[in-house]
């Protein structure tokens, strides 16, 4: 049976979906921060709710709404 791939763009909603670090989202997505940010941007932009804290200086994101559109990964 074959391996089922994850996409980068699924991998990121699933760990949002949870709540992840800025660092976490980088190290497991192997994209730069500012990559990372542009990502989440466009996931706000397709109408997601993402919410922003400082968490011992360093953000964590967290979807609370995703957009109908958006897949969310298991």
């Amino acid at each position: 049976m074959p391996k089922l791939i994850q996409s980068k763009q699924s991998r990121l909603v699933s760990m949002l979906t949870k709540g992840a670090k800025i660092n976490q989202l980088t190290k497991s997505l192997g994209w730069q921060p500012h990559t990372v940010r542009a990502a989440i941007s466009r996931l706000r932009k397709s109408g997601s709710t993402i919410e922003c804290t400082n968490v011992g200086g360093q953000s964590c994101y967290h979807l609370i709404q995703a957009n109908s559109k958006e897949e969310v990964a298991s």
